[in-house]
């Protein structure tokens, strides 16, 4: 989950980070997914969000870091 609670993002063996929402309507819960976010080559194996929300970096099983915006 991102600071905000409002997006989390799962690493996936197939080399992408599906990206979710998570916000809070008036009366139920918006979800649903926003995207995919792809740049490795193999699996992700972890992905973490900076204290503020702003980044995103991501490990990979191909030894490559992501560093998302």
């Amino acid at each position: 989950f991102d600071p905000s609670g409002t997006i989390v993002v799962a690493a996936c063996d197939d080399s992408g980070i599906k990206v979710f929402s998570c916000a809070k309507g008036d009366d139920q819960m918006e979800e649903g997914e926003i995207g995919i976010l792809k740049g490795h080559k193999e699996a992700v194996q972890c992905v973490y969000f900076d204290p503020q929300g702003k980044y995103l970096l991501s490990g990979g099983a191909d030894s490559a870091f992501g560093f998302w915006q």
